[in-house]
C-alpha cells in the first residue's frame, strides 16, 4: 500500500477530480491513500513504521525571484525532523530525501550532514555504512537514502547497477564505494567520529552545518566571509 501525504489541497483536487481520469488507475486503486496533510505532522501524529518514507522536493522555492526562501524557516531538514523520519521506518526501512543542489554542494551536502548526525543520536558508530547517494551527473539533483541497518553489499551493487544504466544519475558514495572523482558527499561520510564531522563542515567554503527548529533555516548558507570575498575576510 501506498499512503501519499500532500499539503497542497490543490494538488489533491487536481489529482481527484481535474484530471482524474488522467490519474484514475493510481488513484481509485484501493492500496492507495492520499491525505490533506503536513507531512512531517502526519508521521508524527501516529505510530505506524514504512518500508519507504520518501520526500521528493517537498520544499517550495516560490519565493526565489526575489531571494526570499533564504531565510523561510522551514522544519522539514531540521535534526528532529530526521530524527522522526528515521524513527518511522521499518528495520529494513529506507528514507528517501530527494532535492535539486547548487554548486558547489550545499544543501544536500548539509541534510546528508543532518543524516549522519542523526544515525549517531540512534546508536549507530559507523554512519556511512547505512547510507548511499545518488547524484545527477551535472550536480544538479542529489538524493540521499539512509536506512536504520547497514546497506548490504547487494543492495549497494543493485543500486550501483541502476545508476550506472541511466545517462544522468551516478552513484556519488556508498559502503564499500569509491567515487572515480572528488565527492564532497563521499568525504563527508569518511568522516571517522562527530568531532572530524563538525571540523569538516566548519573548513567547508559554506554554512552547511545542520540546522535545528530553534534555527530553523535550511536555505540560508552564506557565510559573513561571503560579503567580502576579495578580502578574504
Amino acid at each position: 500500500s501506498v499512503t501519499g501525504v500532500e499539503v497542497n489541497g490543490a494538488t489533491l483536487e487536481i489529482l481527484r477530480h481535474t484530471y482524474r481520469d488522467h490519474f484514475r488507475r493510481w488513484v481509485e486503486d484501493p492500496r492507495v491513500r492520499l491525505v490533506h496533510e503536513e507531512g512531517r505532522h502526519f508521521l508524527a501524529s501516529q505510530p505506524d513504521l514504512y518500508d519507504v518514507i520518501q520526500l521528493s522536493g517537498v520544499d517550495s522555492v516560490s519565493g526565489t525571484p526575489g531571494a526570499a526562501h533564504v531565510f523561510s524557516e522551514s522544519y522539514l531538514y531540521t535534526a528532529e525532523a530526521i530524527d522522526l523520519y528515521l524513527s518511522r521506518l521499518a528495520p529494513e526501512g529506507v528514507l528517501n530525501l530527494m532535492r535539486p543542489e547548487s554548486t558547489p554542494p550545499r544543501e544536500m551536502l548539509r541534510l546528508l550532514a543532518s543524516v549522519v548526525e542523526s544515525l549517531r543520536r540512534r546508536g549507530v558508530e559507523r554512519p556511512a555504512e547505512h547510507v548511499m547517494v545518488l547524484v545527477d551527473r551535472r550536480g544538479s539533483f542529489v538524493a540521499v537514502l539512509a536506512q536504520p541497518r547497514p546497506f548490504a553489499a547487494e543492495q549497494v551493487r543493485r543500486v550501483a547497477a541502476w545508476a550506472g544504466s541511466n545517462p544522468t544519475l551516478a552513484l556519488g558514495a556508498a559502503p564499500g564505494f569509491a567515487p572515480s572523482g572528488p565527492s564532497a558527499y563521499a568525504a563527508l561520510l569518511a568522516a571517522p567520529s562527530a568531532r572530524d564531522l563538525h571540523a569538516g563542515l566548519s573548513r567547508y567554503p559554506w554554512d552547511v552545518r545542520p540546522v535545528t527548529d530553534d534555527r530553523p533555516f535550511f536555505f540560508r548558507t552564506s557565510r559573513w566571509s561571503h560579503l567580502w570575498p576579495q578580502a578574504g575576510v
